[in-house]
């Protein structure tokens, strides 16, 4: 069973991949909550890359693969929604944003 870790800003959650689109989070998804999913599941992937590196909260992390994989499919999610054009200035605006936010 290959599962994905996504963050919907309260909730880490772990969704088996080959149940995806059955998920009722995802299934019930607009195109705005996969933003801020993306967006969620970005800061995720990078609070966890932090806590990695330290020994004492090393341990009780998440997968940060399988964060990673999470972020992938909603990259894929606002490409099929927005066309690969208008997608990718959503994901750059969203990661430009996002690491201004961490300097």
């Amino acid at each position: 069973m290959k599962n994905i870790i996504l963050f919907d800003g309260e909730n880490i959650r772990t969704i088996d991949l080959d149940y995806f689109f059955q998920d009722e989070w995802i299934a019930n998804m607009s195109n705005t909550d996969v933003e801020e999913a993306y967006i969620n599941t970005l800061t995720l992937q990078d609070v966890t890359e932090q806590l990695l590196k330290d020994p004492e909260t090393r341990e009780s992390q998440p997968d940060i693969d399988k964060i990673k994989r999470g972020n992938s499919i909603l990259r894929g999610m606002l490409r099929d929604m927005y066309g690969d054009h208008d997608a990718l200035k959503i994901i750059n605006k969203i990661e430009n944003i996002h690491y201004e936010t961490l300097r």
